[in-house]
């Protein structure tokens, strides 16, 4: 079984019986998002000697790929906005 990369203040609630539930879900819908989801799991596996190296390998692996989802993304609404502005152009110049 997987442990937990909660941050030790979490993982200290869930002993003594704390509401654990207050920790709330992260969206993951923005480049900056990845990378403080990144520096979190550094920091816990730096710090908690509990930390399983397996899960972080899963979260490194599934950050890298939201990022380049984003920036696929990113890069076809560019492309997109700009076909658009060529078409305009086009029809401004047949006029």
């Amino acid at each position: 079984m997987l442990k937990s990369l909660r941050p030790p203040k979490y993982k200290a609630l869930a002993r003594k019986g704390g509401d654990t539930l207050k920790i709330r879900e992260k969206r993951i819908s923005k480049p900056q998002h990845v990378r403080q989801l990144m520096s979190e799991q550094i920091n816990i596996l730096r710090t908690d000697p509990d930390a399983d190296a397996v899960k972080a390998r899963a979260i490194a692996y599934l950050a890298s790929i939201s990022l380049t989802a984003m920036r696929d993304s990113d890069l076809i609404d560019r492309i997109e906005a700009l076909e658009k502005e060529n078409e305009l152009r086009k029809k401004n110049q047949q006029t």
